[in-house]
């Protein structure tokens, strides 16, 4: 709007905005690492944070964990697509469309390795995903090309297979984990350590072992349910623990360290 009033030339305005902000996610996603902001998953190799990042709001249960470093990603391909704008900017537009198109791809993929638990789900898709279908459908409208086009087919189709998909992943999506991460604090504060349930049927309780480890009892009638998902699941809770079959059709325990099963 400023280029239209000021009668200049809107792409050449739009590039260089776009090209200015592209540099500064370089950097704020450097930040986002220092600060454990828009953290990756538990990995084998990694950034772990401490103490003085949970008192911030960092989640308490990887407080100490391996974390797959999923912010400097996003800053080297920020970067790579900084440069990429820059060596197509002889056309006015191209920056714009160039950093936007491919961004958006980026951000897309990588919101599947996106840890932190706060962010909003729907249809087992990411809002930051929604917007990069929006994102992609500008750019191909702005500027059809077979590349713009093809961007736009793939992120639109990679849409689909993540919705349809969704029963199959929707036990594992961060919001679902937080739930599960907040029925095991009540079981734990509970004396009588009564059953609790998430929104997808995931009940769990829990007591203690002769031993002194914490036997956590995992069951649920979802249709994706398994030792295996149990597992997975117990993967995202706890540093360490053991996988026990119940007798029981459904029915998983996860043996846990007295100490570790405090959430």
């Amino acid at each position: 709007m400023t280029a239209l009033l000021t009668h200049g030339r809107l792409w050449r305005e739009l590039d260089v905005t776009v090209v200015g902000i592209g540099t500064f996610l370089v950097f704020g996603r450097i930040g986002c690492f220092q600060i454990a902001c828009c953290h990756g998953r538990p990995s084998r190799r990694g950034v772990v944070y401490g103490a003085a990042h949970v008192t911030a709001g960092f989640w308490p249960r990887w407080e100490g964990r391996r974390l797959f470093p999923i912010q400097l990603v996003k800053a080297a391909g920020a970067g790579v697509l900084v440069v990429g704008a820059f060596v197509a900017s002889a056309e006015p537009g191209a920056a714009t469309i160039v950093f936007g198109t491919g961004y958006a791809v980026m951000r897309f993929a990588l919101e599947l390795f996106r840890g932190d638990v706060l962010r909003p789900y729907a249809r087992g898709v990411s809002e930051a995903q929604w917007c990069c279908r929006a994102t992609v459908v500008i750019c191909a409208l702005a500027w059809p090309r077979w590349w713009t086009l093809a961007a736009c087919l793939c992120v639109f189709l990679w849409a689909a297979v993540l919705v349809s998909r969704r029963p199959a992943r929707e036990l594992f999506l961060p919001p679902h984990v937080l739930e599960l991460d907040r029925a095991c604090a009540v079981v734990a504060a509970d004396p009588d350590h009564a059953r609790r349930e998430t929104s997808l049927g995931v009940g769990i309780s829990c007591h203690r072992l002769p031993d002194g480890r914490i036997d956590w009892i995992l069951s649920a009638p979802h249709p994706a349910w398994s030792t295996a998902a149990a597992e997975r699941l117990a993967r995202d809770l706890w540093p360490a623990f053991e996988i026990v079959a119940g007798r029981a059709p459904g029915v998983v325990h996860v043996l846990v360290a007295a100490p570790a099963a405090a959430p």
